[in-house]
């Protein structure tokens, strides 16, 4: 953590209260903090949305706001950012409650140094990155029981895809999921998708249109051929005026084959939101859920090849 500058926010209107904490982060040895100090809440929650602050440290007692309701304006804005509150209110009730509701720590004025204000801030984040992967654990779960629950009940072909698209965008929360079915000569057959993001609505249905039409991007084609179990998309050298690269140039693209034993059905292809990387347990994720595709794809083919054989004798 201490490799990199962390950004520090200090919302305080008390300019001798600034000055001292200020000098408390300059005196600890090795701690590289960037801290940015404002007077009014307004002006940090502008400073919030920019979503270039690692900590923050907020007084509750401010111009334009008071007691616990401005720490519960901060969480409304922002859940994402560890605060940890600062203040001149030694009220042990307080102190529960804020934390209970969120805060990362409770800090009285006076009672603070630069030490323990540096192990605050440094564990306030190393508990707030644990929260995330916590909940990010936990989202692949649910969408991986969900798509699993959906391989043994839905039996519709288009069905199953399209309903496979909507829970891997709605619980993960991706910009856009499309699943494509192939044809003789490697072409598509049936290709749904799914994305409620910005731009989605046009650029979800334009992905179906133009592998439906044969237009396939060079990063499909790539994985179509390759046969890996997964390919992340490098936009910087595949993506130049391609569709991934220009309706969706922030989000990485995963593209995953779906298949069983020697059998390709089809591809996944899944553009992540922007707050959100490719990491081992969500390739894993999107590996499983393909396969369990894969699987229900070739039990449907069988059902229905054991009832054609019936309908002929």
């Amino acid at each position: 953590m201490t490799d990199k500058s962390i950004n520090v926010l200090l919302i305080e209107d008390n300019s001798g209260d600034r000055r001292l904490i200020q000098e408390m982060l300059s005196e600890v040895n090795g701690a590289p903090f960037d801290p940015v100090c404002v007077d009014r809440l307004s002006a940090g929650l502008e400073r919030i949305s920019a979503n270039e602050i690692d900590v923050l440290l907020l007084d509750l007692e401010l111009p334009d706001s008071h007691g616990m309701d401005t720490f519960s304006r901060v969480q409304a804005q922002s859940s994402q950012i560890p605060v940890i509150i600062l203040t001149g209110l030694d009220d042990a009730m307080v102190a529960i409650r804020a934390v209970r509701e969120g805060a990362q720590d409770y800090l009285v004025k006076g009672q603070v140094d630069g030490n323990l204000l540096t192990r605050s801030m440094y564990y306030a984040i190393a508990r707030k990155t644990a929260e995330k992967r916590v909940k990010h654990l936990n989202s692949i779960f649910r969408a991986f029981r969900s798509i699993t629950m959906l391989t043994v009940v839905e039996t519709d072909r288009e069905c199953l895809l399209r309903k496979a698209c909507d829970i891997l965008e709605d619980i993960r929360g991706y910009d856009a999921v499309w699943l494509g079915l192939l044809q003789n000569g490697g072409t598509f057959a049936t290709v749904v998708g799914s994305g409620v993001g910005f731009g989605s609505e046009e650029n979800v249905p334009g992905l179906c249109d133009h592998l439906m039409r044969g237009d396939i991007p060079q990063c499909v084609s790539n994985a179509l051929e390759c046969g890996d179990r997964f390919m992340v998309v490098d936009k910087s050298i595949s993506c130049e005026g391609c569709f991934f690269g220009d309706a969706y140039p922030e989000s990485e693209t995963v593209i995953i084959p779906v298949g069983h034993e020697e059998r390709l059905f089809g591809l996944f292809i899944i553009s992540l939101a922007t707050d959100l990387a490719t990491e081992y347990e969500e390739i894993e994720l999107l590996m499983d859920v393909s396969d369990n595709v894969g699987f229900a794809l070739h039990t449907l083919e069988m059902e229905d090849s054991i009832l054609k054989r019936c309908e002929v004798r």
